[in-house]
């Protein structure tokens, strides 16, 4: 039940004939990968640069307003 090597050939140029891998190269998507990359360092920095140009922290905040809020009762009592 062997089959002749020049059918088997042929047989296997058959079936790997009708696969075709659609997609991106390996050099779009390293570059889509690094763009992404890079945009995230870009916005992780644009947060950093806001957070320590913003005034108070959140908990200075509360502080104050406490402090405020108890200020107010003691003027008002």
């Amino acid at each position: 039940m062997s089959l002749d090597p020049l059918l088997r050939s042929e047989a296997l140029h058959q079936c790997t004939a009708a696969v075709r891998v659609v997609g991106l190269e390996i050099t779009a998507v390293v570059g889509i990968a690094f763009a992404a990359f890079a945009i995230g360092i870009l916005l992780t920095g644009a947060l950093w640069f806001i957070y320590t140009r913003t005034g108070m922290t959140c908990r200075q905040l509360l502080r104050c307003g406490a402090q405020w809020r108890i200020q107010e009762l003691l003027v008002r009592g």
